[in-house]
């Protein structure tokens, strides 16, 4: 897929998740991506009513009902590029790191499906396989199995032709954070996406996934906690967040302390994922790449960094250096 992303004159990358939709248009220029026009259409229906998301870990998206979405995105961003590239969410897929001696590709291909059998829950013919070598270690393979639902696959497609997009390649949102932001950081890091409904947890080691896990607490859960603590509706609580996150106007120190709880739950578990890793692997974690909409929460950083020996770091590609942009006039 990475020959195609640096051929092409221009492509879309396209996210569905849980309460958003984002359309990127980049192009690869001078060894560099380059975005061109970046949109987002957000869900903001899940605050008053629970069950109101695009797709979370029980809730299936929706075909004509996000189709319509991204067609409306594309027409006010006015993007007419139809190659695409679409991700697949962690939650709604299954992965794991296997252990293989050296053989050839195709023999692991033949492998899979039997080794699969142990990993996923539900039947093969269900899932579409994947695999991918993630390190070559003392004469053996380290193999990331992947395998997400036909289920699925076939609503993305179906989803395309609606817009009339060519999809180029469907991916692991794990691989593709894990490709863009440890392109030049090939030390054992967790990526923690904070999104709307589900926080993903990725760990990588030489810049490939090494362990992946969700968890249904996320943004949403911060803005109905201030909604209930301040008695205000959910639209303000989340207009309060936004204005003041973790460092709020003198005498309004309750703002921060009703969101520490889940705050203080999310890093739990990062904290948990990191020391699975070294159980499994013997290689310890120090860092920490903070992504999705709550890694702009004012103060969040530093509040995961208090009384902590790990770093965090926000993952934004432009302050990083991965991706370039030039704004029009």
């Amino acid at each position: 897929m990475l020959e195609f992303l640096t051929k092409k004159t221009r492509f879309l990358g396209l996210d569905i998740g849980t309460t958003s939709i984002k359309v990127a248009e980049l192009h690869f220029s001078g060894g560099r991506f380059q975005l061109s026009s970046y949109s987002i259409l957000t869900n903001y229906g899940h605050l008053e009513r629970l069950n109101d998301a695009i797709q979370t870990s029980s809730f299936k998206i929706s075909e004509q009902s996000v189709a319509g979405m991204i067609s409306t995105i594309l027409k006010k961003s006015k993007i007419d590029v139809a190659d695409v590239v679409m991700s697949v969410s962690n939650f709604s897929s299954y992965t794991t790191v296997l252990d293989f001696p050296y053989v050839s590709d195709r023999e692991i291909s033949q492998a899979m499906p039997f080794q699969a059998k142990q990993h996923v829950p539900i039947p093969m013919s269900e899932v579409v396989l994947d695999h991918q070598v993630v390190e070559e270690q003392s004469g053996r393979l380290l193999i990331l199995l992947i395998a997400v639902p036909k289920d699925l696959i076939n609503r993305y497609i179906k989803i395309a032709k609606l817009c009339n997009l060519k999809i180029k390649a469907i991916e692991l949102e794990a691989i593709s954070m894990a490709r863009i932001l440890m392109a030049k950081d090939p030390n054992p890091s967790l990526i923690l996406d904070i999104g709307g409904r589900i926080t993903s947890l990725v760990v990588t080691d030489k810049s490939s996934v090494r362990m992946t896990g969700t968890i249904d607490i996320a943004g949403g859960d911060l803005t109905q906690l201030l909604s209930s603590g301040l008695s205000v509706s959910p639209m303000r609580a989340e207009e309060i967040k936004k204005a003041y996150g973790l460092k709020p106007p003198p005498g309004q120190e309750s703002i921060t302390g009703l969101m520490t709880t889940v705050l203080d739950n999310i890093k739990l578990e990062a904290e948990r994922m990191i020391a699975a890793y070294y159980r499994k692997s013997g290689r310890t974690i120090n860092q920490i790449y903070v992504t999705g909409g709550s890694a702009n929460l004012i103060g969040l950083l530093e509040y995961f960094s208090a009384n902590s020996n790990l770093k965090f770091i926000k993952g934004d590609l432009f302050e990083l250096g991965l991706v370039d942009y030039t704004p029009t006039a």
